[in-house]
């Protein structure tokens, strides 16, 4: 009986989540560009990501890094190695940011979790 019953929670669940992204795709065009366009379907989340995908990069030339951290105040390390190959991929005709942040060694990426990974390194922000 209990199976039944946590079946039909997960149905109407389900539902629910469906109606609701149905009714956000049909009534919100942030939300229908970035299901369209994915990532770099809007301005603002695009500019996010190519900041998250520059210290990606980063990483993944310097795994030591990765894990040990650059330090307080040092996250703009991996970002500035990553940043002419995130630079190549970025797909949208925003720029603004991106191109400003050519010539700059950033103090902030907007994301807490990114910048403990930069200066703590991973173990340090899985803590």
């Amino acid at each position: 009986m209990q199976s039944v019953q946590n079946a039909s929670y997960t149905i109407l669940g389900a539902l629910l989540v469906t109606g609701f992204l149905a009714s956000n795709y049909r009534d919100n065009f942030r939300v229908r560009r970035l299901i369209d366009a994915g990532i770099y379907g809007d301005d603002s989340i695009a500019s996010r990501w190519f900041r998250l995908n520059a210290c990606w990069h980063g990483h993944s030339e310097d795994p030591v890094g990765l894990m040990t951290g650059h330090g307080i105040s040092n996250l703009w390390v991996p970002f500035r190695r990553g940043y002419a190959q995130a630079a190549l991929e970025y797909d949208n005709p925003y720029r603004r940011e991106v191109n400003a942040l050519a010539t700059r060694n950033p103090t902030s990426l907007l994301s807490m979790p990114l910048r403990l990974l930069n200066e703590v390194g991973l173990p340090g922000l899985l803590a």
